[in-house]
């Protein structure tokens, strides 16, 4: 098991060879002059083979004006790889081909436990926000030529809406996108065979969401049955659909989350400030305050479910997702902590308060595909929803104040 996370200018990896009961110390990848960590923007990590590989969108300059939110004016996609189970990292690789291309700091990163990776991000390259990505089929030691996933005919899709991207188990890669169309902002999806090139891109469910602006929030996708599942938002609305198929309702809110196994389909997210569990058509709250959440499943079944609590945020300016001013802080600059059956991953000093971004790649048999598991403690409101949490007991492990749930 690998974690990645972001504290300031700086990305750090632990590991554990004991299924998570304890971690090692934080091993500082790199050091960045500009790391944005908002919202889905940080870094990431997968495993393949005995290889780990990390990337994350950096810089040098910070940029300025109403859409800087802690962006790098030149930021670009970066990777890099340890063969040596974290305790050394190669120096980075930059993946986006035209400089500063990347800079808004938005990408996902898909594995398929045998060698191939998949980075996709929002490329600015050609003016209008576009989607492009890059192919490894050595773990991460080189990368293809960027290759454009998706240009919108109406000259950019969703500005700042995160990809999601990952591999069935017959090795098919799938990546998601909010779109720009016709005045629209739905979800589409495009097939791969090879990482190379993609198929005609599909429209995810059958209603629409008429807005000129972006939501900043990009839903996810994941596998069962060799299926994929893909969850979302329209207006106050969250959804469940398959390609082809209508979409399917499960409840109101934002920052919606999906992991599925064979038998079972998990999604987590806020409405208002509760914290909901859906799990094959029931619905529980987790907990009564609480924002980012994220859920993985586990191998051997169940699911992890994590999510930020005592925290508060608050907006200027917001309006439909655009936003100036919006932090999310804890009452306590604290240490950044995470739990897995009881173990403390991190307890790295923060030079600021919840600037972490949280990923977790679990090495798992060839006919599942890994899992990530990310918790996220800062971002920008959505909707213009004005958030205040606080400290409130959670149903399942706790410890200082970063909250995990496991459901079997």
């Amino acid at each position: 098991m690998a974690l990645t996370f972001g504290s300031a200018n700086s990305i750090y990896v632990q590991t554990s060879t004991n299924q998570g009961e304890s971690f090692s110390a934080p091993v500082k990848v790199s050091q960045m002059n500009v790391l944005p960590l908002s919202r889905h923007r940080g870094p990431h990590i997968a495993i393949s083979e005995s290889t780990l590989i990390v990337t994350a969108v950096a810089g040098n300059a910070e940029a300025t004006g109403s859409h800087a939110h802690g962006l790098a004016s030149d930021g670009d996609l970066y990777a890099w790889r340890s063969t040596d189970g974290g305790k050394s990292w190669s120096k980075g690789a930059r993946i986006n081909e035209v400089a500063a291309s990347a800079r808004e700091g938005l990408h996902a990163l898909a594995a398929d436990g045998g060698g191939n990776i998949f980075a996709v991000w929002l490329d600015l390259r050609d003016g209008g926000t576009e989607l492009y990505g890059s192919l490894s089929r050595d773990s991460g030691a080189t990368w293809s030529a960027n290759v454009p996933v998706y240009k919108s005919p109406d000259g950019h899709i969703c500005e700042c809406c995160h990809p999601s991207a990952a591999y069935s188990n017959d090795g098919t890669l799938d990546v998601m996108w909010r779109n720009c169309l016709g005045g629209s902002r739905d979800l589409y999806i495009a097939h791969s065979r090879d990482g190379r090139t993609f198929g005609q891109p599909e429209k995810l469910g059958l209603g629409t969401w008429k807005m000129d602006a972006c939501p900043m929030d990009g839903g996810g996708l994941t596998h069962s049955k060799g299926k994929a599942i893909t969850a979302w938002r329209r207006e106050a609305d969250l959804f469940l659909a398959e390609p082809g198929k209508a979409e399917t309702k499960i409840g109101r809110g934002r920052d919606i989350a999906v992991a599925a196994n064979m038998d079972k389909v998990y999604a987590l997210w806020i409405e208002d400030s509760q914290l909901k569990l859906w799990v094959n058509g029931k619905t529980e709250i987790l907990a009564e305050s609480a924002a980012f959440p994220s859920v993985k499943t586990l191998p051997g079944g169940g699911a992890v479910a994590a999510w930020e609590q005592d925290g508060e945020s608050q907006s200027s300016g917001c309006h439909e997702g655009r936003c100036s001013g919006y932090h999310l802080a804890a009452r306590e600059t604290g240490k950044l902590i995470f739990q897995h059956r009881k173990a403390r991953i991190s307890s790295l000093r923060r030079a600021s308060p919840c600037q972490a971004h949280l990923s977790v790649f679990l090495p798992i048999k060839a006919e599942s595909p890994p899992a990530a598991l990310v918790l996220e403690c800062k971002g920008h409101a959505a909707g213009g929803h004005v958030r205040k949490t606080g400290l409130a007991e959670s149903p399942r492990f706790v410890h200082d104040r970063k909250y995990l749930a496991v459901a079997r």
